[in-house]
């Protein structure tokens, strides 16, 4: 499980979506096949095994930075964003 931020050609933070892979490539790929995001710039990071149950309610859904405040207050922004 991947969580996968994605940016604009600029630089701006779009959304985060979390999605399956078997690499991080793979993940964003899926996504973007999905048609969840047209931006292919992406920071991607690999989510524990043991933190599925709280994440994979969400997987496949675009989250803003609103929802990943409210949803993940323990996940520092910084690092998500940028």
């Amino acid at each position: 499980m991947y969580w996968c931020s994605f940016f604009d050609n600029d630089e701006n933070f779009e959304c985060v979506v979390i999605g399956w892979g078997k690499t991080p490539s793979g993940a964003a790929s899926k996504i973007i096949e999905m048609g969840l995001v047209e931006s292919n710039r992406a920071q991607i990071l690999h989510i524990p095994p043991f933190k599925y149950p709280m994440f994979e309610p969400h997987i496949y859904i675009k989250l803003s930075e609103e929802d990943i405040s409210r949803l993940f207050p323990d996940v520092p922004m910084k690092r998500v964003t940028k």
